[in-house]
């Protein structure tokens, strides 16, 4: 007598059609044979996709500096340009024509002329943002970066028929060009633009020198005359006054000694969440100094993308 399993492979032989389930019970493989391979469906070959700023430096670095930049950019905030011009693996001047080449817009040198007021040239300054050309035919030169740079990508596909009015430069080549452009602009912000920004922080329409004098003035005389006619009066004055400063100083240190324990530490942000910082550093004849200053800088706790140091060097006028 034939077993059920025999029974069916006879069936077969004789022309019966198999069942998917008999089908597959009997060829376990079967079924992860007709699949498409892992390796295909995921596309473990291809590129990865970059955003803006790096798309186009493909043919420039490696995969491998591309996708660092990228994480690097991702952990700390910036843009992934930005990561690799701090490394110094590639310089102002050909990063930013290799991201005009890859948006399909003009890189721009300098020339047409910047069509702004002076007034205008620090706000121009701060947006990455300026005018050139004629007034018959402006453009839009655009000095930016990182997240920047993908805001204008996504205006430029937008509205793609722009693209020939926008041109693409380094930040550095724009703000050197504003400089020269609107120097006395620049200059009237240095000067009054915290005033005019934030009066109540700016010491601008503080009382003057002169109007102070008159109250030291008028003290001084005053103990003048306390001195003449009543020295003693004077005298007890002095030390009164010498006693409660004592007083005040012996009570501050008992209260601090009251005080309860300092509060925990903040917790440490994310380097994402950290803001760029300017570091002015003034040099005057500390050339010697150059050294040890620039390994003190560099070990500061701070992502260094995030850092804007500049060194300032003091000329004595004669």
């Amino acid at each position: 007598m034939l077993s059920e399993a025999e029974a069916r492979r006879k069936g077969r032989r004789d022309g019966d059609v198999a069942t998917p389930r008999e089908t597959a019970s009997e060829h376990p493989g079967a079924k992860h044979r007709s699949r498409p391979d892992l390796h295909t469906a995921l596309d473990l070959d291809a590129e990865p996709q970059l955003p803006v700023e790096l798309a186009g430096l493909r043919h420039l670095l490696t995969p491998d500096v591309l996708r660092h930049a990228q994480m690097r950019a991702r952990t700390i905030g910036v843009g992934g340009d930005e990561v690799l011009l701090h490394a110094g693996l590639i310089s102002p001047e050909a990063l930013a024509a290799a991201q005009a080449a890859h948006l399909g817009i003009d890189l721009w040198d300098g020339e047409p002329v910047l069509l702004l007021p002076a007034e205008d040239v620090p706000g121009a300054l701060r947006a990455g943002l300026a005018l050139a050309g004629t007034r018959q035919a402006p453009v839009l030169v655009a000095g930016v970066r990182g997240r920047a740079l993908r805001r204008l990508a996504e205006e430029l596909a937008a509205a793609p028929a722009e693209a020939t009015r926008v041109r693409l430069t380094s930040p550095e080549t724009l703000r050197a060009a504003l400089a020269r452009h609107g120097a006395g602009g620049l200059a009237q912000a240095a000067a009054d633009g915290l005033r005019q920004r934030h009066p109540h922080l700016s010491a601008a329409d503080a009382p003057q020198g002169r109007r102070l004098a008159w109250p030291f003035l008028m003290v001084a005389a005053g103990l003048l005359l306390l001195a003449f006619f009543a020295p003693a009066a004077l005298q007890m004055a002095v030390l009164g006054a010498v006693s409660t400063v004592f007083l005040c100083a012996l009570g501050l240190r008992l209260a601090s000694c009251l005080m309860p324990e300092p509060a925990p530490a903040l917790p440490r942000l994310e380097d994402r969440h950290l803001p760029v910082y300017s570091i002015l550093v003034p040099l005057y004849r500390e050339a010697a100094m150059v050294p040890r200053l620039a390994s003190a800088l560099a070990a500061l706790d701070y992502p260094p993308e995030k850092l804007d140091i500049k060194l300032i060097q003091l000329v004595k006028l004669l």
